[in-house]
């Protein structure tokens, strides 16, 4: 700012009485008369010595928000007297974020139980269902491990770590500390090793016997070293020193109601005892390799009947389709054994049989 007009009084200029001062301004002032500037911050005043007209009128709505003169908390430091909410800053502490926060550094994840949706290691209180998928034909696939096929996965009684069930490399061991007098005969079951595409059933795992077996697509039975029952394709073998007990039922079923046999008794022996009347049964339909042994034990009979289609052949002679052969003498027996799917065969006979023809 500058100073014009007349001064009256002496100041620092070298004109007086009342004259235009001149010469270089002191003081609060800059500069040289007649025109000095007012220096900045040069002087100052308080509130005794400001009129009180000049003191400030109310004015904060100007720096409230949307004012002329509005203030932003942007740069002020300390706290705010009011609670804020805090702007959306999720992405923030999201993985990459400045502020990203990471699963390991929180605390209380192990306590309670807030995500059942999860399978807990530790056990969960009324037992856990996992399933593989949510759709049919999905899958559930347990690993031992991620690295190689050396592992196994166990199926264990307790935290004792009793074994119910082994899988390993094409095995399947049960049993194994299930029942502690059987701790060292657990029940194995092979489905492939090397080369064999044989299933073995062994007790032990211990007993190698019985692995890489000539053929395709048989069962065998290992005990003490030595196989001792080979099945394959409706065949089986029993060796020799084996006790084999074949089942035997005393059958009383008459005409109204036969006795109608099925594959799975194939190697069964049938009796009349304890008939009233004539005992009827009815041979499964035929297949290569069932065989079925009937003994005449009453004086009421015993009648056995091919199913439908099939035939029964005694020597020259061939029954019926569907047709019968049948005796009522004490002690006669017969053994019948289907060579194809339509066909029995008479291979054993004791006394006189009719046959259907």
């Amino acid at each position: 700012m500058s100073v014009s007009g007349s001064l009256i009084g002496g100041g620092n200029g070298a004109a007086g009485g009342g004259g235009v001062p001149s010469g270089p301004a002191g003081g609060g002032l800059s500069g040289t008369y007649p025109d000095p500037a007012v220096v900045d911050d040069g002087h100052s005043h308080t509130s005794a010595t400001l009129p009180a007209t000049m003191a400030p009128s109310a004015h904060k709505a100007s720096h409230q928000d949307g004012g002329a003169d509005e203030i932003s908390v942007t740069g002020l430091s300390g706290l705010l007297a009011d609670a804020q909410t805090p702007a959306v800053h999720a992405t923030s502490h999201s993985s990459g974020g400045p502020d990203a926060v990471t699963h390991n550094n929180l605390a209380g994840l192990t306590t309670g139980d807030p995500h059942t949706q999860y399978a807990a290691l530790a056990g969960r209180s009324g037992g856990t269902v996992q399933n593989g998928g949510t759709a049919a034909g999905d899958d559930f696939v347990l690993r031992p491990n991620s690295a190689d096929a050396t592992g196994f996965v166990s199926i264990q009684r307790g935290p004792d770590g009793g074994v119910i069930a082994d899988f390993r490399d094409g095995y399947i061991t049960l049993g194994r500390d299930v029942y502690p007098a059987l701790s060292n005969r657990p029940f194995i079951f092979m489905t492939a090793v090397a080369s064999a595409t044989n299933p073995v059933f062994r007790p032990s795992d211990s007993d190698t016997s019985g692995l890489g077996r000539a053929g395709t697509g048989q069962l065998s039975l290992v005990a003490a070293s030595a196989e001792v029952l080979r099945a394959s394709s409706g065949v089986s073998g029993v060796s020799a020193g084996v006790n084999h007990l074949v089942p035997v039922e005393a059958n009383v079923a008459l005409a109204a109601t036969p006795n109608t046999l099925s594959a799975m008794e194939s190697g069964a022996v049938l009796t009349n005892e304890g008939a009233t009347a004539e005992n009827c049964h009815t041979l499964p339909t035929a297949a290569a390799g069932y065989r079925f042994t009937f003994i005449c034990a009453d004086a009421d009979g015993i009648k056995i009947s091919a199913n439908t289609g099939d035939t029964i052949r005694h020597a020259a002679t061939v029954s019926a389709p569907a047709g019968y052969i049948r005796t009522a003498t004490i002690g006669d027996s017969i053994t019948v054994v289907s060579i194809n799917a339509t066909e029995w065969f008479v291979v054993s006979v004791i006394g006189t049989w009719t046959i259907d023809s």
